[in-house]
């Protein structure tokens, strides 16, 4: 059961035995004429355009933040629990977790006269 492992052999260790070339004469290909068949379009008359056909370069839209005066980022420190409760309150009523705190703080505010 305990066969020593047995070392590989480091391959750039070996001597490198030198290749004998052949040297093979080189024809030169003469190239061949293809004859292919191209249908023919009908032709539309169609009436003569007054202005140049422009070549239009798209741009990807950039994105753009848009923020309103009247709104402000802040940061709220809350338990696990009870940021988990109300993540779960706010996909019930399909609306985001920020809008629900809002919502909430403009409700308190209310029954408290301000």
């Amino acid at each position: 059961m305990n066969t020593p492992f047995k070392k590989r052999a480091n391959p750039l260790a070996q001597q490198i035995k030198p290749v004998e070339q052949t040297v093979q004469q080189e024809v030169p290909v003469q190239p061949q004429p293809i004859q292919v068949e191209i249908p023919q379009q009908q032709i539309v008359s169609q009436q003569p355009q007054s202005k140049p056909i422009q070549q239009v370069y798209y741009q990807a839209p950039q994105q753009r933040v848009i923020r309103e005066n009247s709104r402000e980022k802040y940061t709220a420190t809350m338990e696990k629990e009870l940021r988990k409760r109300i993540k779960i309150a706010a996909a019930t009523k399909g609306i985001q977790f920020s809008q629900y705190i809002e919502e909430a703080v403009m409700d308190k505010l209310r029954k408290e006269g301000f």
